[in-house]
Parts: C-alpha cells; sequence; structure tokens
C-alpha cells in the first residue's frame, strides 16, 4: 500500500513537462511560448504549428483526469508534426505521450517513448553540431525517465538519470529547476531509506527556495520533508512540515496538491495508531480529489480510507471503500490499482470470515498478476524474436552477397574467353600472344575464383558456429525463463488450492518467494534486453574523459544499503586524478555489474575493494577484489561466455542471470579494453578491466 502512494506523490513531484498554458475560455485556446525547445526563437510559428503545439497543450490538460482525451491530443499532435515534417513537433509528441503512459502505470511504452526522445535530440543536434542545445533539451528527457523508474521500483535505474539530469540542470538550470532536482533526490534517498543524504538535499532545495520566494515550490520542499521524517517515524516533525506545506497550497488554490498532502498527513496519523485523526484526512482528500475528476487519486484515496477502516475492524464500510476504489480503477484500466483492490478485498472478506468471498477475491488477484507477467514476458520473449529475425535475414544477405559474387566471377570469365576469340580471330599474327595472354588470363581468373571461394568458404563456416552458438544460447534463454515462470505457477497454485491449511507465516514465505521469482524473472529479461541491444548496436558509445573516483563513489553509494545488510566493508582507493577515455554509461554498467557480484558472493563481514592504476603508458587498469566464496577453474575459464550456464547463488542465496559478466566483457571491449579475473577458492576474486587512459 505504502508503494502504491510513493508511485502517486512520485508522478506529481516528478513534473519535469513541458509548461505549456491552455487557457480554455468560450472562444479560444491561447498557447504559451514556453512549450517550445530552448532554441525556440528560431522556428517560425505558423497556423499549422500552433495547432500542433495546441493539440499538446490539451494532453498536458487531461493527462491526470482523462487518459482516453489525452491520449487522443497527444496522438493528434503527432499525426500535425508528421505531416509537416516538423521534428521538434514529433519530439515534444513522443515526450507528451510517454509521460501519460508513465500516468497510466504502462511503465514499458513510457520508457519507449522517452528513449525515442532522447535519441531525436542527438540526432538533430549531431547534424547542427550544437552540444549545448542537445544538452538543455535532454533534460526532460532525463527527468521523465528517472520518473518512469521510480515508479517501476528500480530505484538505482532511477537514481542514476535523476543525477545525469541534475549534472545538466547545475550547468544550465536556473535556481528554481535546480532547487525541483534538489527536491526530487531527496525524495529518491528518503525511499531507499538514505534520510540523512534526504535531508540535507531537502535543506538545499528549502534554501534556494526561500532565496527566490517560490511559495509554492517552498510547499513541495515541505511536502518532501515532511515525508522524509515520517519515513524516519518522527511523527512531530513530519506533521509541523506537512501543514505548512498545506497551508501554502490552501491558500493557492492548488486543489491537487493539497490534496496529496492531506492524505500524507493521514498516513502518519495512520502510522501513529490514532485512526480518527486518519480516517478525517483521507475523507478530506477524498472530497477534493472526487470535486476535481482526478479519479486515480481518489482511487488511491478509497484505498487508503478502507486501510484505516480494517484497522478499526469496520470490516463493512473497509468492504464498501474497496469496492468503490475497484469500480474506479476499472474505470481507469490502471493495473497496479486493480491487482491491490483485489487483494485488499481478499484480505477484508478473510478477516470479516467470509472465506469463500476471501478465496475468489484473491483468484482474481492471482489471475491478474499472472496476467501482468505473460504479458512482460510475451514482450520480451517478441523482442528476442526480433534479434533472432535480424540475425536470420543477415545471414540471406550474406548468402545472397556470395551468390553475387559467384555470378560475377563467371561472368568475368566468360568476358575473358570472348576476348580470347576475338584475338584468334582479328588477329592472326599475333596468334602466339593471344594464347599465352588468354592462358593467364583464365588462370588469374582461376585463382582469384579460388581465392573467394575460399573466403565464402571461411564465412559459411563461422555462421555456422555462430548458428550453434546461437541454439545453444536460447537453449539456456529458455531454461532460464522456465525456471522463474514454474516457481511462480507452483507457489500460486499451493496457495489457491491449499491456503485452508497454510499458516500466516507460510503465506507470508509464499509471498516473498514468488517476490524473489518476479524480480529475479525481470532482472534476467532486462539483461536480455541490454545484450541483445549491445548485439545490434542499437547502444550508443559516446567516449569521454571521466574521473574514475566519481564513478566509483557513485556506484559505492547506490550499493551501500546492499553492503550494510551485509556488514561488508565496501571502499575505494581511487586517486582523484586517475581518468579513463570511455562511455559513461558503459562503464557505469561494468561497475555496477562487478561491485553487485562482489556484494552477493562476499561472506557477511568481508570487504569489497575498488582500485585503479596506470597499466602500460596508454591505459588503466581497474580492479573490483572481494574477500569471498572465490571460483574453481573450470569456472572461471567460462564465467564470460554467452553459450553456457554458469550463475550460481551468493552467500545469502542471492540469485543472478549469468548474463552480467556477459555485459561487462561486450562494454569493456567496444570502450577499446579487456577484462580479466583471477580467483582462489575460499580467499576471493579480482576482477580486472584494462580502459584507455583519460
Amino acid at each position: 500500500m505504502q508503494r502504491l502512494f510513493f508511485l502517486l506523490y512520485f508522478m506529481g513531484i516528478f513534473g519535469y513537462e513541458a509548461t505549456a498554458q491552455v487557457v480554455e475560455d468560450s472562444t479560444n485556446y491561447t498557447l504559451s511560448k514556453e512549450f517550445f525547445p530552448e532554441d525556440a526563437d528560431s522556428i517560425v510559428v505558423s497556423r499549422d504549428t500552433t495547432s500542433m503545439f495546441t493539440y499538446l497543450g490539451f494532453a498536458r490538460k487531461y493527462m491526470q483526469i482523462d487518459y482516453g482525451k489525452a491520449l487522443y491530443y497527444a496522438s493528434k499532435a503527432l499525426q500535425t508534426a508528421a505531416q509537416m515534417e516538423h521534428t521538434r513537433g514529433q519530439l515534444e509528441s513522443v515526450k507528451m505521450l510517454g509521460k501519460i503512459c508513465n500516468y497510466m502505470g504502462k511503465y514499458e511504452l513510457a520508457l519507449d517513448y522517452q528513449h525515442q526522445a532522447l535519441q531525436g535530440y542527438d540526432t538533430i543536434y549531431k547534424k547542427e553540431k550544437n552540444s549545448e542545445l542537445k544538452e538543455k533539451n535532454t533534460r526532460e528527457p532525463l527527468h521523465d525517465l528517472a520518473a518512469i523508474y521510480m515508479n517501476m521500483g528500480e530505484y538505482e535505474a532511477a537514481m542514476e538519470y535523476k543525477n545525469m539530469a541534475l549534472a545538466l540542470e547545475e550547468k544550465y538550470g536556473d535556481e528554481e529547476s535546480l532547487a525541483k532536482s534538489y527536491e526530487e533526490i531527496a525524495f529518491l534517498y528518503a525511499k531507499v531509506g538514505t534520510n540523512e543524504r534526504a535531508l540535507n538535499f531537502c535543506s538545499k532545495s528549502i534554501s534556494l527556495r526561500e532565496k527566490t520566494g517560490n511559495k509554492l515550490g517552498l510547499a513541495g520542499s515541505y511536502k518532501t520533508l515532511g515525508l522524509v521524517y515520517s519515513q524516519m517515524s518522527a511523527a512531530k516533525q513530519a506533521l509541523d512540515y506537512l501543514r505548512k506545506a498545506s497551508e501554502i497550497y490552501k491558500a493557492t488554490n492548488q486543489n491537487i496538491a493539497l490534496s496529496d498532502v492531506l492524505n500524507l498527513i493521514g498516513d502518519v496519523y495512520f502510522m501513529e495508531k490514532n485512526n480518527i485523526e486518519a480516517d478525517n484526512y483521507y475523507k478530506q482528500a477524498r472530497l477534493i480529489k472526487s470535486q476535481i475528476g482526478d479519479k486515480k487519486g481518489e482511487t488511491y484515496t478509497l484505498l487508503n480510507i478502507g486501510k484505516n477502516q480494517m484497522e478499526t475492524k469496520a470490516y463493512s464500510a473497509a468492504l464498501e471503500s474497496f469496492k468503490q476504489a475497484l469500480e474506479l480503477a476499472k474505470k481507469l484500466d490502471y493495473e497496479e490499482y486493480i491487482k491491490e483492490c483485489y487483494l485488499k478485498l481478499s484480505r477484508v472478506s478473510e478477516v470479516s470470515g467470509n472465506a469463500l468471498a476471501a478465496l475468489s477475491y484473491y483468484k482474481l488477484y492471482d489471475e491478474f498478476q499472472r496476467k501482468m507477467i505473460e504479458e512482460i514476458s510475451k514482450k520480451k520473449i517478441a523482442e528476442i524474436h526480433d534479434v533472432i529475425e535480424t540475425s536470420r535475414k543477415q545471414r540471406e544477405l550474406m548468402v545472397l552477397t556470395k551468390e553475387q559474387k559467384i555470378h560475377q566471377l563467371e561472368k568475368q570469365q566468360a568476358e575473358a574467353r570472348q576476348n580470347n576469340y576475338l584475338i584468334l580471330i582479328g588477329f592472326a599474327l599475333f596468334l602466339v600472344f593471344a594464347v599465352v595472354y588468354g592462358t593467364v588470363k583464365i588462370r588469374d581468373a582461376n585463382k582469384q575464383l579460388e581465392k573467394q571461394n575460399n573466403i565464402i568458404q571461411q564465412k559459411t563456416l563461422a555462421l555456422e558456429e555462430l548458428d550453434r552458438t546461437k541454439n545453444r544460447f536460447f537453449s539456456i534463454i529458455a531454461h532460464d525463463l522456465k525456471g522463474p515462470l514454474n516457481s511462480l505457477t507452483g507457489f500460486s497454485n499451493l496457495v489457491i488450492n491449499h491456503i485452508e491449511f497454510l499458516s500466516k507465516d507460510e503465506i507470508k514465505m509464499i509471498a516473498e518467494n514468488l517476490d524473489k521469482s518476479v524480480k529475479n524473472l525481470t532482472e534476467f529479461l532486462n539483461n536480455l534486453l541490454t545484450w541483445s541491444r549491445s548485439q545490434m548496436d542499437n547502444i550508443q558509445f559516446e567516449p569521454k574523459k571521466l574521473l574514475m573516483a566519481n564513478l566509483a563513489n557513485e556506484i559505492m553509494e547506490l550499493h551501500q544499503v546492499a553492503a550494510d545488510n551485509k556488514n561488508i566493508q565496501l571502499v575505494s582507493t581511487i586517486a582523484p586524478d586517475i581518468q579513463v577515455y570511455a562511455d559513461d554509461n558503459a562503464i557505469k554498467t561494468i561497475l555496477r555489474n562487478l561491485v553487485s557480484n562482489a556484494l552477493k558472493f562476499t561472506k557477511d563481514g568481508g570487504k569489497v575493494t575498488i582500485a585503479a592504476k596506470a597499466h602500460e603508458e596508454k591505459y588503466i587498469q581497474l580492479t573490483v577484489t572481494d574477500t569471498g566464496v572465490g571460483m574453481p577453474e573450470e569456472v572461471v575459464e567460462k564465467i564470460f561466455r554467452i553459450d553456457t550456464k554458469h550463475s550460481t547463488q551468493g552467500t545469502k542465496g542471492e540469485t543472478g542471470t549469468g548474463l552480467g559478466l556477459v555485459l561487462c566483457k561486450e562494454f569493456a571491449e567496444k570502450n577499446g579494453g579487456s577484462i580479466s579475473v583471477e580467483s582462489i577458492v575460499d580467499l576471493g576474486t579480482t576482477f580486472k578491466v584494462i580502459l584507455p587512459k583519460g
């Protein structure tokens, strides 16, 4: 339930959207120039262009209250921009579609749209050779990607994109946009439990907004600070700041924001077991949501009301609240809430003594959960099929090229013979010369044909080996997909068929195993997609000078919670002046996988060290060393191969996808480097990455 609020709150706090203001009156709509990108002065605004951006304004207006209308207007804007061949208009439309899909909970689509926007800006400004405008305009998609990953619960990815955006805000943004970024990063740190950092960034945000006099922005900072204190179970401080925020929102008629804060205040009272006050604030929030037509927010608030009613054992009232929430969620077609409503209805039916209804609702919940997992799996498998199809077409193209070369050589031989005949007929006096000349031409042609045939034969053998590797690889994929899915099916069937015999602790254990299986499956599919994109050269590598100490510190922050959970000392000994020349995202991916593996295979109380030093004249050697369980020689020999299965469990049963080290090898080599490993069983492992010196 708490995750649902974070999801809803995050959509509100991460509001980096195009700021078109569409003012509706009885005759027309006015478009603010703020909707245009940084180089707006260079755009000639025609009547059609105004129409296109007006559609975008309507899409933004309906984004949170009517998804159907929002999608309609965003699609109209994209259609108009495409007809006009207006590239920037198409990018604005794609970004808007990504925002709407994020609000709808269609996160995979939202990610696709925002990545398209990033690639579009990259293409435009590379062509125009204007890196400054590219960086300014890519801030918004980066913020949006962070919001999507946050809603998906992938906080490390969210933090990565948010830090990329923050770097650009500090370079180009004004004080208000910088304050907004500080507030959002504080929220992320609060979500992962790093409260000291969250308080620090909240303080930065409040200081900037007090300086600029932005009351609404200050209210947002107060709201985030209240949320951080509620995470720390400091109820008094949380209520103080949340009330400050609510007073500002009430005075400025910001009803959506006000209702969100009222929900938060209700959560604090609920946490303090003050159910009367919690009910009061939840109902105030619901009234506002209903008045402004925020069906999604009203659904969430109804879930809160029902939760509080269950706590006071008002089961009939709770049942009615959850039913109303389910009705709204179905109208919205919002999968996350529909699933949550079924689960809540099952629980309230169980505690009120209606076992039959409880089982019926749980079956609906389980069926809906399975359907969502199947949809994700189908999409990932479709992407894998696309990779296979592309490989097949490439193979067909190579075969066609082979036939063309053979035909060309045959044609050359025919021409050579014709030349010999003409020489014999036309120049009888030169008969001997012609015979020798013809023989030499034929011999040379035969040598060339033999040489080409040898090359073609070598390529054919390589293709056959590639095909065998592909078959082994997809056999491994099928096994790794089948395992988690069978686990999910087995646990869900156990609950469905034997729930009356299971204790609460057993049900909790089954739920935890289900959660592990889903996370493992998601990690596997995401790694697989990243690898397939790298094979198809869909990942762009842009090398630049990077300070290794900064990258190491960033990765350590992402993994500090995991290290603390196992009491592992995570340290970096990299000197502050060591630089490499490589792609930023690729090196982060390598470091993230190596540190994650080191933590997984290191026992409690161990140590993981990140180091770097000069290697020969032009390279830097980066090392990640652990004091873990180590690997036998037969595992070391195949650990970077894609066609073998070598994923093992960590010291606390952690699971991996088996693709992480393959990605590390791919990215190291594409950055002009290499990777190797040294390991001793029961003593530890060292991974060495060689990269060009900056």
